[in-house]
């Protein structure tokens, strides 16, 4: 949707400067109005749905939350400790793993989890909490090489 608002006011401005540039040549007074009138008008539009777009955003409750939630792919010491960091400041993290024990010892530390391969030939997804992956706009990869556990 950006980009079609974007290739019309392009055009618009561009078709705009074409007549002005002809109303000119053919002696009609005050032609290079319309072009100034036209970028006055995208410069206007612009400002106001930058000012708006925020507030009626909240008004109609369809903002997203500020803060952005990661989910670790992998449940290993590395990712619990960054989890632990993460939650403390506040931020939503997350585990996924296949290793049922791995997500007890996160979870034992205050880390949210959900059972699930990614990597595995079906991908599924096991979780009691829909919201664990819905708050995730990252997601980080740290996991171990082989063996298991922490």
């Amino acid at each position: 949707m950006i980009q079609h608002d974007m290739l019309v006011t392009i055009v618009a401005a561009a078709v705009a400067s074409l007549f002005s540039f002809t109303m000119r040549k053919h002696g009609l007074p005050d032609a290079t109005l319309l072009s100034s009138l036209t970028f006055l008008t995208i410069g206007m539009t612009v400002f106001v749905q930058g000012v708006w777009a925020g507030p009626l955003a909240r008004l109609l409750h369809v903002r997203e939350s500020g803060v952005a939630g990661v989910l670790f792919l992998g449940g290993n010491g590395v990712t619990v400790a960054v989890a632990r960091v993460l939650v403390a400041a506040k931020i939503p993290a997350a585990i996924m793993d296949s290793n049922q024990s791995n997500l007890y010892w996160a979870e034992n530390n205050g880390i949210t989890t959900c059972r699930g391969d990614v990597l595995g030939p079906f991908r599924v997804v096991f979780s009691t909490d829909p919201a664990v992956l819905a708050g995730a706009k990252e997601v980080l990869v740290i996991d171990e090489n082989e063996g298991g556990g922490h």
